[in-house]
């Protein structure tokens, strides 16, 4: 929820804290959207793949997912990834 009555740019960011191998988190930040909203409510989405990449492995155990606007975090969750 944007409040107030003038527009202002925002920059919305999904950051998602991956464990490694042995066992320690690591945080990959993905740009939502950035732009000027308007007094109100806005619905967003975003979609995160969890199939391994030559540059990304899976680990299983506690990843963390946050929500960023104008690079503060303002809601976070976790979830448990399993093999």
């Amino acid at each position: 929820r944007v409040d107030g009555e003038e527009p202002r740019k925002i920059r919305l960011e999904l950051g998602i804290d991956y464990v490694k191998k042995r066992g320690q988190l690591s945080r990959k930040v993905f740009a939502i959207k950035e732009d000027t909203f308007a007094s109100g409510t806005h619905v967003m989405s975003r979609k995160a793949g969890f199939a391994d990449q030559s540059t990304r492995k899976h680990h299983p155990g506690e990843h963390h997912i946050t929500i960023l606007v104008n690079g503060v975090e303002k809601a976070t969750a976790s979830f448990e990834l399993t093999p």
